[in-house]
């Protein structure tokens, strides 16, 4: 557990380090094939200490809810009261869902015990579930920003001081290098003939670059 107590919120700004100590950050991405994967800032193609929570789960649960909004659709009369309930249920079982994979995230990020988490600063606004009922709006439309939420809320609650990161091309660019990638299913190939890296998981390098990203906005910060 994290020792720290600090009252910090999203765009927290740090006191300015002393002795030429450093920050040590992690940095988080964000999914809903995994919904939570934490690394630090390397440069390796080895990515260490890295966590994935994967999000299989609630994928399934959300694919039961179309289904059973589709078979509601289907039957003579009016079902409006019968799907808004569905999504109610459905809602609920999700969200726990989404705490229990916090909760064990929430575990790792002890275990590293950083002074800063990035988060990276999604561009979604909260939308309501029901909205994706008829495919307008994508699932992903409500679920980050949902994800995002709680894990900022969780990592406030716990004292750690949370960094906003621009998430502009993480998961193209290689986190050693910086030069755009080939994505490749879930890994990204850098072709940078002077660059170490070779092949690596898209999402852990995704959150590396995060991380270096948290240093960034913490230097800049401290430095107001």
């Amino acid at each position: 557990m994290s020792s720290r107590l600090l009252p910090v919120d999203a765009t927290a700004v740090l006191a300015p380090r002393v002795d030429g100590d450093d920050v040590e950050t992690l940095g988080v991405d964000l999914g809903l094939k995994r919904l939570f994967v934490g690394a630090p800032p390397s440069t390796s193609e080895e990515i260490e200490p890295s966590y994935t929570v994967e999000g299989e789960y609630v994928r399934a649960l959300y694919d039961e809810l179309s289904a059973t909004v589709r078979r509601l659709q289907a039957t003579p009369g009016d079902t409006t009261t019968a799907e808004a309930e569905a999504f109610v249920v459905y809602e609920d079982s999700i969200c726990a869902a989404f705490d229990r994979a916090l909760a064990e995230f929430l575990a790792f990020v002890d275990r590293v015990d950083p002074d800063v988490v990035g988060v990276e600063d999604l561009a979604h606004n909260r939308r309501p579930l029901h909205e994706c009922r008829d495919g307008s709006v994508e699932v992903g439309t409500w679920a980050l920003p949902v994800i995002r939420d709680r894990l900022v809320d969780a990592l406030e609650a716990t004292g750690y001081a949370v960094a906003m990161v621009d998430p502009a091309g993480t998961t193209r660019d290689c986190h050693a290098c910086g030069e755009a990638g080939e994505r490749r299913n879930s890994t990204l190939v850098c072709e940078t003939d002077s660059c170490p890296i070779d092949e690596v998981d898209r999402d852990e390098s995704a959150a590396a670059t995060i991380a270096q990203r948290a240093v960034t906005t913490t230097d800049r910060d401290a430095s107001l």
